[in-house]
């Protein structure tokens, strides 16, 4: 709506500006927290949550659970 209203460049410049009042404190705590030695792991978290694209399928893994190789004796019929 706002690219429609007031074009392109205005809409772009509040987008930037939208972004980094709504990163501005979770960038201060994180700053805060690395300055005291803090541990990152809970902060680090929540940005990945905040960042992270769709999740990404597990690779299927080779072969199956229980499946077995013919013995040799069998293979060598």
């Amino acid at each position: 709506e706002l690219t429609f209203a007031a074009g392109d460049a205005v809409a772009d410049h509040a987008t930037d500006r939208i972004v980094a009042k709504l990163l501005a404190r979770p960038m201060t705590k994180l700053r805060t927290a690395i300055a005291h030695g803090e541990a990152l792991q809970a902060f680090s978290v929540t940005l990945e949550s905040l960042f992270a694209g769709p999740p990404i399928p597990p690779e299927p893994q080779r072969g199956t659970a229980g499946a077995r190789r013919p013995s040799r004796s069998s293979r060598n019929r």
